[in-house]
């Protein structure tokens, strides 16, 4: 079929990839196609684009509309990581002949007879172990604190809870790093502390702390993490402490 003069692509001008094309500008390139105005093929000449991908683009928003024409996470076509059958049926034979063998000694025992074999690494057949159900899962024990009651009563007053926190740390431009101590008030948000610390010592933060409950008063819950110097196991992964 000819084309209309004008249509013709330009030299020079190089294709744009298909993630460059937002999902507005895609709908902009298949409107005049939908309305009847032009081909696909004038219209793939006219916008530098192939007609697969119109013809994909217009699918794309029959099926789903302009939210269809979105940008897509890209999907891998080989795995080149992945074990061949024949090797994985002989790991899996050998664990099943010695359910105790992990895969280094797995690994180790398959090697010394077959060492011109390249055979995956430790991480690969671990995760091929898993995936076959050779593996039991071990149990972790996480030692927790008994809830108290009365950690996290909802506070509805000033005063009632304080959120307390250190922000990270940072290097000086003279030396040494600075520790921001913030404390706020849940309620309100009125921020009590914002404290420029050298470190997270106790004996620099407590003077800190007593120079705002002689300010403001004691709160009733002080919530912080469990970071230091407020370590202190508690319900949540977080510390409700009692000041008072």
């Amino acid at each position: 079929m000819n084309r209309k003069p004008g249509c013709q692509p330009r030299r020079g001008v190089q294709p744009r990839g298909m993630a460059q094309f937002t999902a507005r500008e895609r709908y902009l390139f298949i409107k005049p196609i939908l309305d009847g105005r032009l081909t696909v093929s004038e219209a793939a000449a006219q916008g530098q684009v192939s007609r697969q991908r119109l013809h994909l683009w217009m699918v794309r928003y029959h099926e789903g509309g302009l939210a269809g024409l979105a940008t897509r996470p890209p999907i891998p076509q080989t795995t080149p990581h992945a074990i061949a059958a024949e090797l994985s049926g002989r790991i899996c034979a050998l664990r099943a002949e010695h359910p105790t063998w992990g895969p280094k000694k797995l690994r180790a025992w398959l090697k010394g007879r077959a060492p011109r074999v390249a055979w995956p690494a430790l991480s690969t057949i671990g995760d091929l172990l898993q995936r076959r159900g050779l593996v039991a899962p071990r149990r972790q024990r996480r030692q927790r604190a008994a809830a108290s009651p009365r950690s996290f009563q909802p506070a509805v007053a000033p005063n009632d809870t304080w959120c307390m926190d250190f922000k990270g740390h940072f290097a000086l431009g003279r030396g040494g790093r600075c520790h921001p101590l913030t404390t706020q008030d849940l309620v309100s948000r009125f921020l009590l502390i914002a404290e420029a610390l050298p470190s997270e010592h106790d004996a620099l933060v407590w003077p800190v702390l007593e120079r705002t409950f002689r300010e403001y008063g004691l709160p009733r819950t002080v919530r912080h993490d469990n970071g230091h110097p407020f370590a202190s196991p508690g319900p949540g992964g977080s510390v409700a402490c009692r000041c008072g």
